[in-house]
């Protein structure tokens, strides 16, 4: 377990997941604006939008997990890396 533990928080590991995910996402996006649009939301729509509000709350997380005290340092350090 520790192996494996270790394998998925490699720096490679996590990029490359990243890279495959974030194709997978452009290809899913790509589908849903250029078909004509039905009348219910498929999966791929329900898909598409679960990738983008993961990737928020993602984003989120790293914003307010810093060791800053304050906010507004909080949001200057985070949008200056």
């Amino acid at each position: 377990m520790a192996k494996m533990r270790a394998f998925y928080a490699a720096p490679i590991t996590k990029f490359w997941s990243w890279c495959i995910a974030f194709l997978i996402f452009l290809m899913f996006s790509s589908y849903v604006l250029l078909i004509e649009t039905p009348v219910n939301p498929t999966n791929i729509e329900y898909a598409t939008l679960a990738y983008i509000l993961v990737y928020t709350v993602e984003h989120l997380r790293k914003l307010l997990d810093q060791e800053t005290p304050k906010l507004k340092e909080k949001c200057r350090v985070f949008y200056t890396k």
